[in-house]
């Protein structure tokens, strides 16, 4: 008795233990909602529950077993095995077993179909040969040509193997990820690794994901970008700081002044004068001479303004920007202007090189 009434406690023997006149016995009475009613059995909602989905037997007494059953679907089968839509679905694809019991291990199970093969080698899935055999091979290498690389059924972006990797050749700003319906597919690489959100819907937020590279991670704290920490994991960590050591310190895959946080900090541990500056052809350079026009060697090499090798490409006129420090037709770097004109058969900037024969005129 509980609460002045008689409540059922065996809820497994077909009885009506408690008598409460409901004609009710085992699972069917609310009193068992909870309870056990057998091995591995659980009643709930009036019904009893397949709770052991690997052992043979019809536990709830329904005439479904294990997968079979409903009330498995989503539960383990066994050791990697997985009951979905009432059969069991191999998990593990690198184990030499057959796991759900179906008769195909690992790859030879189009359960396997793009999962991992190799516990050694994580660049191996489930797909097709050459010979359209199910196989352990390569994972999809490229992602935007087209092509099904791994024999999986599904290429590029559709292929999950290439979350987060380039999807179209020529331009750099997208990348494997999903779109606003969640499908996979080709988008806009990670725009902001701040906030906290999958901006590209490749599984991976902010210096998480690897677009985040080297960019700003903490919209407070501006010394700080998303690299690698101690333990290699990408993390938000400081920004380079040592530009003279030769080391990827933040882990950001850039180092000294290659690494854009370097702009302007010192290069050279044995000349302070020399510090990280972009050349004029765009790329990143470690020098000492910086201004090219003021007549003096600021870096105390003995070499000033143009004859100076730190000054190639740079502005060597303060008065004219289109003259830079540029090699002659004779090979001798001096501060040179531009070809004006490109057919009248004159050296417009002097620099020994006519008409179409002067860089300067190329595609004019």
């Amino acid at each position: 008795c509980r609460d002045g009434a008689p409540f059922e406690l065996d809820c497994a023997d077909g009885l009506d233990n408690d008598n409460d006149g409901d004609q009710t016995a085992d699972c069917a009475d609310s009193d068992c909602d909870g309870q056990s009613c057998g091995a591995a059995c659980e009643c709930r909602g009036g019904v009893g529950v397949e709770l052991n989905c690997a052992d043979g037997a019809d536990n709830d007494g329904d005439q479904a077993v294990d997968c079979a059953d409903s009330d498995c679907d989503g539960q383990s089968c066994g050791a990697a095995c997985e009951c979905r839509g009432g059969v069991g679905v191999e998990l593990n694809c690198a184990d030499g077993v057959d796991n759900d019991g179906d008769g195909d291990t690992d790859c030879a199970d189009s359960d396997c179909t793009g999962l991992a093969c190799d516990q050694n080698d994580p660049q191996l899935n489930c797909g097709l040969d050459s010979e359209a055999a199910k196989a352990c091979v390569a994972r999809e290498a490229v992602c935007s040509d087209g092509v099904d690389d791994d024999g999986d059924g599904v290429a590029d972006c559709a292929d999950a193997d290439c979350l987060g990797q380039a999807c179209e050749g020529g331009d750099t700003g997208k990348n494997c990820g999903r779109d606003e319906q969640g499908e996979l597919a080709c988008v806009a690489r990670e725009a902001v690794c701040s906030d906290g959100v999958d901006d590209d819907g490749d599984g991976s937020a902010d210096c998480a994901d690897a677009d985040c590279l080297g960019q700003a991670c903490d919209a407070v704290e501006v010394t700080l970008n998303c690299g690698l920490d101690a333990q290699d994991a990408l993390a938000c960590v400081a920004r380079e700081l040592d530009c003279a050591d030769g080391l990827d310190n933040d882990g950001d895959g850039l180092a000294d002044c290659l690494d854009a946080d370097c702009a302007g900090l010192a290069c050279n541990p044995s000349d302070p004068s020399h510090v990280c500056a972009i050349d004029g052809e765009g790329a990143p350079v470690c020098v000492g001479e910086l201004d090219c026009a003021d007549g003096l060697d600021s870096d105390g090499d003995t070499l000033v303004d143009c004859a100076d090798p730190d000054c190639l490409s740079l502005g060597c006129d303060a008065e004219d920007a289109t003259k830079a420090c540029r090699p002659d037709a004779l090979g001798q770097v001096a501060c040179y202007g531009v070809e004006t004109v490109c057919d009248d058969g004159l050296d417009d900037d002097l620099d020994g090189w006519i008409d179409g024969a002067d860089s300067d005129c190329a595609g004019r």
